[in-house]
């Protein structure tokens, strides 16, 4: 396994367990805002995210030319969080007029976000093995 497909899938994985862990204790508080463990979860799982959309950028453009796999790592992150500014927006298009999003839903687009990086890890670990083979 390169390097970029390691780091990719061990930083998606930290990301999800790290999110995981914020909403954890977010719940065990109440809800948003009663944890003081849910702001340092939150940027270490960011941190990783960073890190690992990075590296996925790098991997899925492997054997590509050198300025392309840089590209696509500056890129990936970019687009990850796009990604996860139109879920929130659009999980916000359904709220109830008056009422507030249950933590929950807040919390939502972090998770699928890390899902993805996850999968997309995972999808570039798969095709570095099958190249070996």
């Amino acid at each position: 396994m390169t390097n970029s497909t390691r780091i990719a899938l061990f930083t998606a994985l930290l990301a999800a367990a790290l999110w995981s862990l914020k909403a954890f204790f977010i719940g065990l508080a109440g809800g948003l805002d009663k944890s003081p463990l849910e702001g340092p979860f939150f940027l270490a799982g960011l941190a990783a995210f960073v890190i690992a959309t990075v590296a996925i950028g790098v991997a899925l453009t492997r054997g590509r030319p050198t300025w392309l796999r840089a590209l696509a790592g500056v890129a990936a992150p970019v687009v990850g969080f796009l990604a996860a500014m139109a879920l929130d927006a659009l999980v916000g298009t359904f709220e109830t007029a008056g009422e507030g999003r249950h933590w929950v839903w807040t919390e939502f687009n972090l998770w699928v976000a890390a899902a993805v990086a996850v999968a997309l890890a995972v999808t570039a670990r798969r095709r570095e093995l099958a190249t070996r083979r």
